[in-house]
């Protein structure tokens, strides 16, 4: 499967094919073969956005899960919560995407932990307006995987129930482990939850180096933007194609 929104397209349209009905964490008991869509936002709210606009015209929705303590977007910023918006008005779910190795509280996954993730989620609640009821781990550890981890309040798309139940296949670091679209079509299993990065998708096919530097190069014209807009005119000083 090729990393295009084209290519996406068709895996939807495989999964109707095979008999597979979109769903979510809340609602999947309702049908036979339910195939959950899951996102990870790891870089980029933008990438998101498009992506899940391409779902909308699809017709199908999916959950994002957004950080709060990412390096790359602040969900508090006007833009940020711009899109957050625009992501529900086009009927997806928000979640929260925890990475657990920004807190030091000794002891793997205890009750401090997830307390963090109780804070987190009532922060992006904040910012959203609407209950935060999903959560995903950032790199999970190995501990959380096998553990079967419980919090209250929250799903977590980790537990045994997503991460065991079903089928679970991802295209982490652009490489899918397995060939998504023989597993669809094998029809092996009842289940389905399928993760994907939008960072990873375009109009075209990119190598991996490709998207990189597409992200870094949107970065560079994103940056120049805000110093622009909130900081000092630039269009004087500093042209945008003169950054290196």
């Amino acid at each position: 499967m090729e990393f295009t929104y084209d290519s996406y397209g068709d895996l939807i349209a495989l999964l109707r094919e095979n008999g597979y009905q979109i769903a979510d964490y809340h609602d999947y008991k309702k049908y036979e073969n339910p195939c959950i869509l899951r996102h990870d936002v790891d870089c980029s709210l933008e990438k998101a956005l498009q992506f899940a606009q391409v779902e909308a015209k699809l017709g199908v929705k999916a959950t994002y899960f957004v950080l709060v303590s990412s390096n790359f977007y602040n969900v508090f910023s006007k833009s940020s919560t711009a899109i957050l918006k625009k992501l529900m008005a086009l009927g997806h779910e928000i979640g929260l995407h925890f990475d657990e190795t920004v807190y030091s509280v000794g002891g793997g996954w205890n009750l401090a932990l997830i307390d963090h993730v109780i804070y987190e989620k009532g922060l992006l609640q904040s910012v959203c307006k609407k209950d935060i009821s999903v959560v995903s781990m950032h790199i999970p550890s190995k501990e959380l995987l096998e553990g079967d981890v419980q919090i209250p309040g929250m799903i977590n798309s980790y537990s045994k129930e997503f991460f065991k139940s079903f089928k679970y296949v991802s295209d982490s670091e652009k490489r899918w482990r397995e060939d998504v679209c023989s597993v669809v079509q094998s029809r092996a299993h009842q289940k389905l939850h399928i993760l994907t990065h939008a960072i990873w998708y375009d109009q075209k096919e990119l190598s991996l180096q490709g998207s990189i530097q597409s992200f870094l190069s949107e970065r560079k014209d994103k940056s120049w933007d805000w110093i622009h807009e909130s900081v000092i005119p630039l269009k004087n000083i500093l042209c945008r194609g003169e950054i290196g």
